[in-house]
């Protein structure tokens, strides 16, 4: 059947009513996630309010053998709405694009977001392009106003917090001056 479009009604918790055109059915929770494959909100799921509660979520996870990108979005309380990894990649190296992670974020609806990565060689130090590709990821959060809050380094032990190191700090300081001088100009 072709419809010329699709609405998903969350009629509770768990049923949701799909509607193709004018035909419409009910269908459980297990079913939405094998027909949709839309990320799942996990309302239980605690806050994160600091870095460390999100390595804490974030250290199960930890790979050895090839770097992750894992992306969690938040809602406007800090809540976590949904936490998946988007890209795997090598030992060394990790390709990511833009689009699969605000894919991600639009669908689950976020207000804010953050980044993580594993170090396969436990040197939760980020690298010049860590910081380069974390850099281009905060201004654009902020171009689709979904902002990038912290971008996390981890390990099996140790993390490193680009927020609580001051990177996201400086970069929206200089996205604010760079904001005023093209205002003046």
């Amino acid at each position: 059947m072709n419809a010329p479009f699709v609405i998903l009604h969350e009629r509770s918790r768990f049923h949701y009513r799909i509607q193709f055109g004018l035909r419409s059915w009910n269908m459980d929770e297990s079913v939405r996630r094998q027909c949709f494959g839309l990320a799942l909100r996990n309302k239980d799921m605690s806050e994160l309010s600091s870095s460390v509660a999100t390595f804490e979520s974030l250290k199960d996870h930890y790979n050895p053998f090839a770097e992750e990108v894992w992306v969690i979005a938040l809602n406007a309380q800090l809540g976590v709405i949904g936490k998946q990894m988007i890209f795997r990649g090598t030992v060394d190296y990790c390709l990511i694009h833009p689009r699969d992670i605000f894919r991600f974020l639009i669908q689950s609806n976020a207000s804010s977001f953050i980044m993580a990565h594993n170090h396969p060689s436990r040197d939760v130090l980020p690298s010049d392009a860590d910081l380069i590709i974390t850099r281009k990821f905060f201004k654009l959060s902020y171009l689709m106003e979904i902002p990038l809050l912290d971008h996390i380094v981890f390990s099996d032990e140790k993390y490193f917090s680009m927020a609580d190191h001051g990177y996201m700090r400086k970069w929206k300081k200089n996205r604010l001056l760079v904001g005023a001088i093209e205002r003046i100009v």
